[in-house]
């Protein structure tokens, strides 16, 4: 949805709210306003987050000690950056 599709939308709506509605809608909009925008993802991150739900799909998991491994094996990686 684009941003003037989304304050259409919320314009057309916001008619038919209630008070307590209205309220809580101006809690949610002060609430985001300090917040920075959402982070915009590339076409390789979508892809990237594709990827496991297809493999899960396809029955292509580890195992619960292959998962422990490899998060293992991360956290030593992560480790020695770090440093």
């Amino acid at each position: 949805m684009t941003r003037a599709e989304a304050i259409e939308m919320i314009t057309n709506v916001l008619p038919a709210f209630d008070e307590r509605q209205v309220s809580r809608l101006a809690e949610v909009a002060r609430s985001m306003a300090g917040r920075p925008a959402a982070l915009e993802l590339s076409p390789e991150d979508l892809a990237g987050i594709e990827r496991p739900r297809e493999d899960f799909k396809g029955g292509r998991t580890l195992s619960s000690s292959e998962a422990r491994a490899m998060a293992a094996g991360l956290a030593v990686r992560t480790a020695d950056v770090i440093r």
